[in-house]
């Protein structure tokens, strides 16, 4: 037979998609908890304008990715081969950034200065949006992109060349960083950078590690680099 569409491939991967749909639903109900129960209040303008924003993001992920890249949704789906540094990297920026919405919701209730201006929350929401858009691009053409650091020789890993990668070598990562650059705007709460900074630090780190992972165990990756010199921002690293 041959090659299966889009379609029917999105649905051969039910079983394993759902997973993920219940994994991020729970992942943006803890966001809820926890912007609202650190606010003290349900009607947070912000906080409900950006929840609705990442939930916006989040399906049009998965419908993205099952129609081009089924296998970015279940890949790496367990952090059983992944480093221990990965571990604790994903662990320490999942828990700062949890932290950074706890301290906007401070923010709000507590009535802490600098106040940001309004017109700072759609640059916030654009920031996040960008973010999105970059990084479910690198996913969906990207048939190797995994949650966890890896390199798959049992399934051919090869270099990702098209794309987002023929600017940057890592424009995950990138996305990543521009959704925690607008977060704390969009929720007008300028002590959130604190944390957000500790986040995209981490970031940063990751990129450096997973960098040097690949150039050493993936074929092909040294003479990428040549070509695209880049790791995260074009012209500048």
């Amino acid at each position: 037979m041959g090659e299966k569409s889009g379609l029917t491939r999105m649905y051969s991967m039910t079983p394993l998609m759902l997973m993920d749909v219940l994994k991020l639903a729970a992942g943006l109900l803890l966001v809820g908890a926890v912007l609202f129960l650190s606010a003290g209040r349900i009607g947070w303008v912000q906080g409900w304008t950006l929840l609705g924003v990442l939930f916006a993001c989040v399906f049009v992920n998965l419908v993205i990715l099952g129609f081009l890249n089924p296998g970015a949704l279940v890949g790496g789906r367990t952090p059983g081969s992944a480093a221990a540094w990965d571990k604790a990297l994903v662990t320490a920026a999942a828990i700062l950034g949890l932290g950074a919405l706890a301290v906007a919701g401070a923010q709000d209730r507590l009535g802490w200065t600098p106040h940001l201006p309004r017109w700072t929350m759609v640059a916030g929401l654009v920031a996040v949006v960008a973010g999105n858009i970059l990084f479910v691009w690198a996913a969906a053409v990207n048939r190797f992109f995994t949650r966890w650091v890896c390199v798959r020789r049992d399934l051919g890993h090869e270099v990702a060349r098209e794309g987002p990668y023929r600017i940057v070598r890592h424009p995950g990562y990138l996305g990543w960083i521009l959704v925690s650059l607008g977060v704390p705007p969009a929720l007008g709460a300028a002590w959130a950078w604190a944390p957000m900074g500790g986040v995209m630090a981490l970031i940063v780190v990751r990129t450096m590690l997973e960098d040097d992972l690949l150039r050493q165990e993936l074929p092909g990756y040294a003479e990428y680099c040549g070509k695209v010199p880049r790791r995260l921002i074009p012209g500048v690293w």
